[in-house]
């Protein structure tokens, strides 16, 4: 059989010098079968993509880097004065360091008291960051009387703004984790968001408000990007979708609880004590942020790797994450490879898409609401926010199905080739989500005026309005993460900029045409738009698996995955039979 130029260039390193006698370690024949099976892996990989940087995804999995260099070692002997710099030359199975998960060091192993505190931290973080979104949607009456503005779209731009510094913080902010760990990260993420929420808080202008809300989000974003990641260090299984569940609690009803209470505040104490309420709420974000323990697992086996190297003053031991991080280059894959997959990959085409309009739909609502029940009904600016109940309520509803949904989920068949449900068993929900949508949309729009309505039925519309929404941003996502294994972050991260790009435009074009059209149509518009997108979520549930099968980017994870599962089987059978070991 003929082999490629690649094929040879590859086999050809995996020669292996000659075992050297003496003082040492002496390895067997398995490993050399070991290091074939890794060149050979390396080559598969790349042939296809052989000039394509470290990313994300290379850090959080066994990295391709650390296996091309388990291979290119010039020698199998390895001794401790020549492992003084801790090169890759002496990085032996044996001194392997990992978080079993058994071990103390492994979050998952802690106290089930603790990683609920620790759920509970991020998910105030979470909460305070999305709750100063909404807040300022009350402050606008007070701010348009207090600066004398005529136009109050013009006071829409600083939700568009902070929609955006999410955006963009996300892909900036989101490496940094990766290099530092997550507890410092958001520690000085949130201690910036809380300096930040001052001047909008002092503010004698409008673009001052507009600067320091995009800065705030910009900060305050890693709580949005980082947050579920935070979570799955400490949970896995069947009990790691009830601890998301229990954090999507707080950035989910944040929009809801700040709207509601925000009104009152304004009305009472005037508009600027909204954000020293936020400040204060996020000043204790940050603090117990800042107190309990990292949980990012590359970060904590680097850790143990040098203490190990101290204790026993042995520089042999070493982790698949020691290698070095280059922030520049990590963010120029973060940026570049969110892009790259959204316009490469029709499946995130789609759900951009799908999930962008929800999102963008939900936060539409959080502008029309006032319009609606404060200009045209006459309500005060504490009795408009209770408008927003229903919303909240169907929210609730959405979180108490959770169960039902769960065990309808678990009920459909397995994957005969990983042996899991499939992504779209997941999907049931989003379906329900697309009719709940469109049916909130229309009704909200045909019940807002005349005032001669009674006024819960446009409040009652905010039911399937806020169950539509939860169950999209909780079983969307997670289709997305399923479906994208590895490359999961870089999906999602398309998939935040795209929806709060969106979520950042429309308010500002749907208030406008609320006064050119009237909030009928206006409603009458999105709503139809909403009905339009019922096909994408069904089309995903009865022909996903085979539109996945077709992913260039997704037949290439299969094959990793398949060469992950014999490189792995190969260094068990390894271990299991042992390693002559010389220690000089």
């Amino acid at each position: 059989m003929e082999r490629s130029g690649d094929e040879e260039k590859c086999l050809s390193s995996t020669q292996i010098s000659p075992r050297q006698s003496g003082a040492g370690v002496e390895i067997s024949e398995k490993n050399d079968q070991l290091s074939m099976s890794y060149t050979t892996r390396l080559c598969l990989l790349n042939t296809s993509d052989h000039k394509e940087s470290s990313t994300i995804e290379d850090v959080v999995t066994p990295t391709l880097n650390y296996q091309k260099n388990e291979l290119d070692r010039s020698s199998t002997t390895i001794s401790n004065t020549e492992c003084q710099n801790s090169s890759d030359d002496c990085r032996h199975p044996n001194f392997e360091v990992r978080l079993d998960l058994n071990d103390p060091e492994n979050p998952k192993s802690w106290p089930l008291w603790y990683r609920s505190i620790i759920v509970a931290c991020v998910s105030l973080g979470s909460f305070s960051v999305v709750f100063h979104s909404t807040t300022y949607m009350r402050n606008m009456p007070g701010m348009l009387q207090e600066f004398k503005l005529r136009d109050s779209p013009i006071l829409t731009l600083g939700v568009t703004t902070y929609l955006s510094g999410i955006a963009t913080g996300s892909l900036i902010l989101a490496p940094l984790s990766e290099m530092y760990g997550r507890r410092p990260v958001y520690s000085v993420s949130m201690f910036i968001f809380v300096i930040m929420v001052l001047p909008c808080a002092l503010a004698k202008s409008l673009p001052t408000i507009i600067v320091g809300r995009y800065f705030s989000a910009f900060a305050g974003s890693v709580m949005v990007s980082n947050a579920a990641g935070s979570i799955s260090d400490n949970f896995s299984g069947r009990y790691r979708p009830l601890a998301l569940s229990l954090w999507s609690l707080a950035p989910l009803n944040g929009p809801a609880i700040g709207f509601l209470t925000a009104g009152f505040v304004s009305e009472k104490l005037g508009w600027r004590w909204n954000n020293w309420i936020v400040m204060t709420v996020s000043g204790i974000a940050w603090a117990s942020l800042s107190s309990i323990k990292e949980t990012y697992h590359p970060a904590l086996v680097r850790k143990k790797v040098l203490r190990l190297k101290k204790e026993t003053k042995d520089n042999r031991w070493w982790s698949p994450y020691d290698h070095e991080l280059n922030l520049f280059h990590k963010l120029r894959d973060n940026i570049s490879r969110p892009f790259i997959l959204t316009y490469t990959e029709p499946i995130l085409w789609f759900w951009n898409i799908y999930i962008a309009l929800i999102y963008g739909t939900f936060y539409l609502s959080l502008v029309l609401f006032p319009i609606v029940f404060g200009q045209i009904r006459g309500w005060s600016q504490g009795i408009t926010g209770l408008a927003f109940s229903g919303v909240a309520i169907g929210t609730l509803l959405a979180i108490a199905c959770e169960p039902l949904l769960r065990y309808i989920v678990d009920q459909h068949k397995k994957d005969p080739e990983t042996g899991r449900i499939k992504p779209e068993s997941s999907v049931i929900a989003v379906c329900l989500a697309s009719i709940l949508s469109p049916i909130a949309q229309l009704c909200f729009a045909w019940t807002s005026t005349p005032i001669t309505i009674h006024w819960i039925l446009p409040v009652l519309s905010g039911i399937p309005l806020g169950a539509g929404y939860f169950f999209v941003m909780v079983y969307g996502v997670n289709y997305i993460t399923e479906s994208y294994g590895i490359y999961a972050a870089s999906a999602l991260a398309g998939n935040v900029v795209s929806r709060n790009i969106v979520g950042g435009i429309m308010p500002l074009v749907g208030s406008i045409l609320y006064r050119k059209i009237g909030p009928r149509w206006t409603g009458t518009v999105f709503g139809g738009l909403l009905i339009a997108l019922i096909p994408i979520p069904f089309t995903f549930y009865f022909y996903g698996h085979k539109i996945r099968a077709k992913s260039l980017m997704l037949k290439k994870m299969r094959l990793l995955s398949q060469l992950e599962e014999k490189s792995a089987g190969v260094m068990d059978s390894s271990r299991n039979k042992g390693n002559r070991i010389l220690i000089a």
